[in-house]
C-alpha cells in the first residue's frame, strides 16, 4: 500500500487513469492534485478560482503512432 501526502484538507474525490499510473485527487479545499503513482510524486496542482470541485474525472487519451 502506498501513501501520498500533500493535501491540507480531506480528499473528496479520486480518479485513476486506465493504466492506473496517474491519479487525480480532489480535496475539500478545492485543490486538485495529479499524482504519478510509479514515482510517488505530485505532478500538477490546480487551485480553485471561485468555486470548489465536487467530482474529478481523469481522461487521458491513448495515442498510437
Amino acid at each position: 500500500m502506498q501513501s501520498l501526502s500533500g493535501h491540507t484538507s480531506g480528499i473528496d474525490s479520486v480518479s485513476f487513469d486506465s493504466s492506473e499510473v496517474l491519479v487525480a485527487a480532489g480535496a475539500a479545499s478545492g485543490t486538485v492534485k495529479l499524482w504519478d503513482l510509479e514515482e510517488a510524486k505530485s505532478m500538477l496542482v490546480m487551485c480553485p478560482l471561485n468555486s470548489y470541485y465536487t467530482r474529478i474525472y481523469l481522461y487521458i487519451p491513448i495515442v498510437s503512432y
